[in-house]
Order: structure tokens, then sequence, then C-alpha cells
């Protein structure tokens, strides 16, 4: 994955651009091999895993000037997901103005 929808890439995991969230900069952190939970992953992937999505948060900080992140996963079709997959969704938060609040 290089195109520019991804914004890091590794062996076992990528970081890519996610517009589900209808919050600009969000993305999607997903394994390269295809699993239901992060419980089926090998220690090397979670550990890539983990490393890419810090990445992923590093980048969405430095692009879309983020004060904060919303960072998420679903376990299974009775937790949200609409098909069984592995999937850790980063969302930007900003500080919002008092009119706001």
């Amino acid at each position: 994955m290089t195109d520019d929808a991804t914004l890091v890439s590794s062996p076992f995991a990528a970081g890519i651009v996610w517009s589900g969230s209808g919050v600009e900069g969000s993305a999607a952190v997903v394994p390269r091999r295809h699993v239901m939970s992060m419980f089926e992953l090998t220690d090397a992937e979670l550990k890539d895993l983990a490393s890419v999505t810090r990445a992923t948060v590093r980048v969405i900080e430095e692009r879309y000037a983020a004060r904060g992140m919303s960072i998420s996963w679903d376990a299974g079709v009775s937790a949200g997901q609409r098909e069984p997959h592995l999937v850790i969704h980063v969302v930007p938060r900003k500080m919002q103005s008092d009119d706001e609040r």
C-alpha cells in the first residue's frame, strides 16, 4: 500500500485515510493479514500494529493540528461491526470553542 490514501506502511500493517467517521483526517489502521480480532495476530504483528497506530497518530497530529485523538476498535458483530475484521479507528479531535461546549 503506497498510494495517496496510505499514511503509514509497514510489513504487517498500514494506516490509511478513512472517510467513514465524517471527521477530516480520520484514519483506519489495519493489519495486512485479514483477521477477525487482535487476538489472532502473532506477537510480531501486534507489535507492528501498535507501532503503525502510533505513527498514524503522529501524522494526523501534524497534518490536521489535532489536539487529541479518539482511538478505538470493535471486536465482533455484537460490538458494532457489520462484518468481523480487525481495524483500529483513529479520529482527530480539536478543542471546541466555548460556544460549542
